[in-house]
């Protein structure tokens, strides 16, 4: 199942750059893996509302996988810190994490849509707070 190299059992797949280290370390792979990462699968449109959002969630998909969630904790972190003016990254987040539910409704069971729900209802509390303080 996996396959070992080293140097002293087969130097003819050596190249002659490497090293018995990094030909041991390239080849603790099982067989058939491949060492890059694959790629996502492209975004498929179902219906109208999908296909509508089709070029964003194929660059949503060409990004690395954290870059979203960052952007949506530096803006959370960024509307909780500026005052009233807060709301606007804050409704950003909102309406980003929205688009995601109604993407992804269909896709979801009970308790994950409960979830999701309830993380959007935190981020919009968060921000009709901001928008009006006491």
């Amino acid at each position: 199942m996996w396959e070992r190299l080293s140097a002293v059992a087969e130097p003819s797949r050596i190249g002659p750059g490497d090293t018995a280290r990094t030909a041991t370390l390239t080849a603790a792979y099982p067989v058939g893996v491949s060492k890059s990462p694959t790629p996502r699968p492209e975004p498929v449109a179902n219906n109208a509302f999908e296909r509508m959002s089709l070029p964003a969630t194929r660059f949503l998909a060409k990004q690395p996988p954290a870059a979203p969630v960052i952007v949506v904790l530096v803006l959370v972190l960024v509307g909780g810190f500026i005052g009233p003016w807060g709301a606007i990254p804050l409704g950003l987040v909102v309406l980003f994490l929205l688009w995601m539910l109604a993407l992804s409704w269909p896709r979801l069971t009970g308790p994950e849509r409960l979830m999701r729900l309830a993380v959007v209802a935190l981020v919009l509390a968060l921000t009709v707070t901001k928008v009006f303080p006491r």
